[in-house]
């Protein structure tokens, strides 16, 4: 703004300056200068103490913006890190979710040397992740297993499919949405691939994936069905 005021003021007092010589009175000149100079600094002070007042509003309307989410954010790493009944949550340890993949799946064996595993976390809330992938040939099933803690039920509520039912059938494709177990099932398979994945949740948190290649429908789904992780988290 005061660099656009600088010429602006030049403007003015050259233009007076032009009016004032077609006059040809001098006195008149000078006081149209002097009042326009006057005019143009108090815009100036009024201007300024606009921009400062604002400045103010902003700078403490940001602070109090800062204040209501860092609130907010407590509340929610409080809401997040704790069951429906106000219970902390202990997130299992990746290590202890590899042990829940059993030696086979599908006549497929697991390579437990290629087994991987990780547990994050931040604001107290952690999640643990174990994988393992089974082989035969070309085959190839691979199984992860997350335990996302006290943030399952909004992890839940994030997966599109937790809240829909699907079934339907091309000739490259099948999709489908099934219970099994009490727990909620969805398989996305492609027959001129033969790989697909098999989705579901174990007790409102622990997310298990499986995804196939070089294998059949039922391939997949027999794995998917032969994890045995009802235990999972009690």
């Amino acid at each position: 703004m005061k660099k656009l005021a600088i010429p602006f003021l030049l403007f003015c007092t050259i233009s007076i300056l032009f009016t004032a010589c077609a006059t040809d009175n001098r006195t008149e000149t000078e006081k149209a200068i002097d009042n326009a100079a006057e005019d143009l600094k108090e815009g100036m002070k009024d201007l300024e103490k606009g921009m400062e007042d604002m400045k103010t509003g902003l700078k403490d309307a940001s602070a109090e913006a800062g204040d209501e989410l860092s609130k907010a954010m407590n509340n929610l790493q409080e809401a997040l890190g704790t069951t429906k009944d106000g219970e902390k949550v202990e997130t299992v340890s990746f290590r202890e979710l590899k042990k829940y993949m059993p030696n086979r799946l599908a006549g497929l064996k697991l390579n437990r040397d290629d087994m991987s595993g990780e547990t994050n976390g931040i604001g107290g809330i952690k999640v643990s992740t174990a994988e393992g992938t089974y082989e035969k040939g070309d085959k190839r099933i691979t199984v992860s297993i997350t335990d996302t803690g006290g943030i399952g039920a909004a992890f839940l509520a994030t997966a599109v499919w937790s809240n829909l039912e699907i079934d339907r059938e091309s000739k490259d494709e099948v999709e489908y949405t099934d219970t099994q177990d009490g727990h909620k099932v969805y398989v996305k398979y492609n027959k001129k691939r033969q790989s697909g994945e098999y989705n579901f949740f174990v007790n409102k948190r622990f997310v298990v994936k499986l995804e196939g290649k070089n294998v059949s429908l039922d391939d997949l789904e027999e794995a998917g069905e032969d994890l045995d992780l009802d235990d999972l988290g009690e």
